[in-house]
């Protein structure tokens, strides 16, 4: 009798058990299982992609970097990314709740909250998997949302392109519907962060404009191998933000 009535109440499986209960209804996944997500504990030794490099990596070493500070909540291994591709591609919003578990985390000092779009109405995804990161976030320590301030002109995904083609994109793709007040400093949130082109090239934007500080928290850093240009077949005179070779 129990089974059936915790069933009826909460009638959403875990994505990696099928156990049903509370969490599984309001993260995608119980309670267990979310224990066994890898979080991001590990300081991250490059500040340019947030990785831990054991050798010197030249596309790296090349970039200029612009943000304050970048920190993570998950590392996203094969389990992680069965999780960000259902909510991402299978349009399950019930998993943003995962995305928005922020453990012991605590943010700088900012005086604003800025979400990078990751809507894709195209797929029928009309909400972003870590909005309800920056409603936890705003809701415990009294931050006010920037909300509508970056918009993406380009309708390409950076998913389909490989790392160094990543950042020329990122330098054209972003642009800010209005400017925030010079001084300030802004908390960039996103979802998945595999190159970090585009948090470069924003936080490159708005401190262009003024603003003062610019830190990033992204809620899964992707752990995927991607294919590299090697050095000497790099493009010629490149001048995209976030790269000068």
């Amino acid at each position: 009798m129990l089974p059936l009535l915790r069933a009826f109440l909460f009638s959403e499986p875990c994505l990696f058990c099928d156990r049903v209960n509370r969490f599984t209804s309001i993260l995608g996944v119980c309670l267990p299982c979310l224990r066994r997500l890898k979080r991001f504990t590990i300081h991250p030794e490059c500040g340019f992609c947030g990785d831990d490099h054991e050798e010197e990596d030249w596309l790296c070493q090349s970039r200029n970097l612009f943000w304050d500070s970048l920190q993570f909540l998950w590392r996203a291994g094969p389990k992680e990314r069965q999780l960000i591709h259902a909510c991402k591609s299978g349009v399950e919003y019930r998993f943003t709740g995962t995305f928005g578990v922020m453990g012991k985390w605590k943010p700088p000092l900012v005086d604003s909250i800025c979400l990078v779009p990751s809507r894709d109405p195209a797929r029928g995804r009309f909400f972003h998997p870590s909005e309800r990161l920056v409603q936890r976030i705003a809701a415990k320590h009294s931050i006010p949302v920037l909300d509508n301030l970056l918009r993406k002109d380009s309708k390409d995904r950076q998913a389909t392109k490989k790392r160094w083609e990543r950042f020329k994109h990122a330098s054209e793709a972003w642009k800010l519907n209005f400017q925030p007040l010079p001084g300030t400093k802004i908390l960039l949130v996103d979802d998945i962060f595999t190159t970090g082109a585009s948090l470069g090239a924003i936080a490159k934007i708005l401190k262009e404009v003024g603003v003062k500080e610019v830190h990033c928290l992204v809620s899964f850093r992707s752990t995927e191998d991607e294919e590299l240009l090697p050095p000497d077949l790099e493009p010629e005179e490149p001048s995209w933000a976030g790269i000068s070779i």
